[in-house]
């Protein structure tokens, strides 16, 4: 199925070889009175820019498909390459040396979900020279494959599939952290002959790896090695018949390494009482418990405002008088552990929106009326209702024991359903 509209031929293109660069000769007419452009890589030549992994890509295509008797050359680049002009494409992603146009990120996902194997950033182009060089499929059926992959990777990436859905849910909080490693095996599972179920058990599964090592403060440094080594257990269990559900189960339950293990509820439970977590993992998690909450509670809308904020229940800037210290316990030892707890997810709620400096900061009684008045979210319900006559340390435990046992029942461990 071609992705991008197809339209009217402007101009005439023939390219006559291909250098040790990936840099086509080509040489182009005008073939009617509009000029909208001739294609991206005539344009970059001309202002002196180098050409990118995905220039160079697109060269090699346009090449190759002037071999072909059957295809001709502007047809094939207006249905497969044309698109990849658009700005959203073109735009550099990534921060400091690994920033670079978006085509050459998905380019590069795209050959390791192929090939099975890492492809070094400056070697984009000529491992996808080579991968096509050594495929027997028509060249026309090999760009289709790769521009129905790219659809999906956009949708994904901005968010056009239908919010409501559970693989639209898996992608939102994906992109809340910033993980693109994991992107060559979510384009594999997308490809695979499977119902829609099956699928939201296999990211189900994935999303709980990512949100119980973000919680438990694990780095996400070696997600791309783990996505690989997945990709090659799938393609391994499709040979002798095994569900991948329990393929991935059984490949995440097995890291037992502390870098790469996937937590248990225990080690969850202690990250929650202690933990400060960063500021967009406050928000995630919480977010996900009250759309837990939501459902659970069978109300109508399962929605919630983007403008959501986080609050501290008791301040941060906490004085005595308001808040006082418990009287059995040395002061000095009451504020460190104050200090403790009082940015763990114990301690923190949403609003609909931010309460007024002197409301946030003033003492529980008028801080619980400011919430009531202003709020109607199920995790303030359950707030207000469970703790109508103060709010202490011991009580920013027991919700954080609440809230844990929420985490878990959203994400658990391990293959379920």
């Amino acid at each position: 199925m071609v992705i991008y509209p197809q339209s009217k031929p402007r101009f005439g293109r023939v390219c006559s070889g291909l250098d040790d660069n990936g840099e086509a000769s080509c040489r182009g007419h005008l073939l009617g009175s509009s000029r909208k452009r001739t294609h991206h890589i005539r344009d970059a030549n001309a202002r002196g820019e180098p050409l990118t992994e995905w220039d160079k890509i697109k060269n090699y295509l346009l090449y190759k498909s002037d071999l072909e008797p059957e295809l001709d050359q502007e047809c094939f680049f207006e249905d497969f390459l044309d698109g990849f002009d658009a700005p959203w494409w073109r735009q550099p992603v990534g921060r400091g040396a690994q920033r670079r146009p978006r085509t050459d990120v998905f380019a590069d996902y795209w050959l390791e979900s192929r090939m099975r194997t890492p492809v070094a950033v400056r070697r984009v182009f000529r491992e996808f020279q080579k991968h096509v060089d050594g495929d027997d499929q028509p060249l026309e059926d090999i760009v289709q494959r790769l521009v129905h992959d790219a659809h999906y990777f956009k949708d994904c990436e901005m968010h056009i599939a239908n919010v409501k859905s559970r693989e639209a849910l898996f992608h939102t909080r994906r992109r809340a952290m910033s993980l693109g490693a994991f992107w060559p095996l979510l384009l594999q599972l997308q490809r695979m002959d499977s119902t829609q179920q099956q699928r939201e058990v296999w990211l189900a599964m994935l999303e709980s790896y990512f949100i119980r090592r973000l919680i438990t403060g694990h780095q996400a440094r070696s997600y791309d090695q783990i996505a690989l080594e997945l990709l090659k257990a799938i393609s391994a269990s499709r040979t002798h018949g095994q569900e991948v559900g329990r393929v991935i189960a059984d490949y995440l339950l097995g890291l037992s390494r502390w870098a790469r293990r996937w937590p248990t509820d225990e080690e969850v439970r202690r990250a929650v009482l202690s933990r400060h977590l960063p500021r967009y993992a406050r928000r995630l998690v919480l977010s996900a418990i009250e759309r837990h909450l939501i459902q659970e509670k069978g109300a109508a809308n399962e929605g919630l405002s983007p403008t959501v904020q986080v609050e501290h229940i008791m301040p941060v800037g906490w004085k005595a008088d308001s808040w006082p210290l418990p009287g059995s316990v040395d002061p000095t030892e009451a504020v460190e552990r104050r200090v403790g707890v009082i940015s763990t997810l114990g301690n923190l709620t949403l609003l609909n929106g931010r309460l007024n400096a002197a409301i946030s900061n003033a003492p529980w009684e008028r801080k619980q009326a400011g919430i009531q008045s202003s709020d109607n979210l199920f995790l303030n319900r359950h707030l207000l209702r469970s703790y109508p006559d103060g709010w202490t340390e011991l009580d920013i435990a027991h919700r954080g024991q609440w809230l844990h046992e929420l985490i878990v029942e959203i994400w658990p461990r391990g293959l379920q359903g």
